[in-house]
């Protein structure tokens, strides 16, 4: 039987000898060596917490190859059985920074020994809707994100169901956004916008027709008046103030012009 110290001394040595190998084990970002490449196929699993035969994985890779085919929009999972020195938000921020630094898509990070979430986006971007090949603006984002983790499910209670049909819910939002936007506006929403118009008209017409008339009502405003002068001259002719060089003349054949009456 081996004594007991000399077991002690034997398991610390076996100890030290792991550390190198465990360091080695640690993930890149957490070892020292910087953000890695992001997955080939979108989904960082080294852990095989979705399991290898329940086909998840391989689910949750095809949708979000789905989702860059059609929209360009690139959403990556990566799942840690634990973090060490960072959290799942801090680390799906620097991952997203590392591998998206256009704000062309989104990380969402799993610690599976807590069920922490992580999910990193770019909240400075600005989206020029215009551009069909803009991203998705901030607020559409974290509608989306907020709908999904509703809709997902207890974390603790499965969490690696919880894990993909949350990664599927994201990419679902974000696909009905960029088809809503592509879409043109319903029939309904245009015919109230032209009645919204020619409502608009017709009220700033009345408000322009009323504003005239109270301006004509206005005192002062009313039409200009215009009087002759006061005239010292008798009446003459049956006109008042009728004075001055009154002419007649005839242009009858073989007349001669009247003489002009003063």
């Amino acid at each position: 039987m081996i004594p007991r110290a000399i077991a002690c001394w034997l398991g610390l040595w076996l100890g030290l000898l792991a550390l190198p190998a465990s360091a080695q084990e640690l993930p890149e970002w957490q070892s020292g060596a910087g953000v890695p490449p992001p997955p080939e196929f979108s989904v960082r699993d080294d852990t095989d917490f979705l399991g290898k035969e329940s086909g998840a994985k391989r689910r949750i890779a095809d949708r979000l190859h789905q989702l860059e085919a059609d929209h360009g929009y690139r959403l990556y999972l990566v799942i840690e059985p634990v973090l060490i020195g960072t959290t799942a938000p801090e680390l799906a921020e620097e991952l997203r920074a590392g591998w998206l630094p256009k704000g062309d898509g989104m990380v969402v990070v799993f610690e599976a020994n807590t069920s922490a979430l992580g999910i990193g986006q770019d909240l400075a971007l600005g989206i020029d809707l215009d551009d069909p090949d803009a991203g998705i603006p901030n607020h559409e984002a974290s509608a989306v994100i907020s709908r999904a983790i509703r809709a997902s499910g207890d974390p603790r209670a499965a969490p690696a169901v919880f894990i993909e049909t949350l990664v599927t819910n994201i990419a679902d939002g974000i696909g009905d956004y960029f088809k809503r936007r592509s879409e043109p506006p319903p029939a309904e929403r245009s015919l109230r916008m032209n009645l919204l118009v020619i409502g608009s008209v017709a009220l700033l017409t009345l408000g322009a027709l009323l504003a005239m008339y109270f301006h004509r009502r206005a005192p002062g405003a009313g039409a200009a008046v215009f009087r002759f002068p006061e005239s010292s001259r008798p009446e003459r002719l049956g006109a008042p103030s009728g004075g001055g060089n009154v002419a007649s003349r005839s242009f009858a054949p073989g007349s001669e012009p009247d003489a002009g009456v003063s």
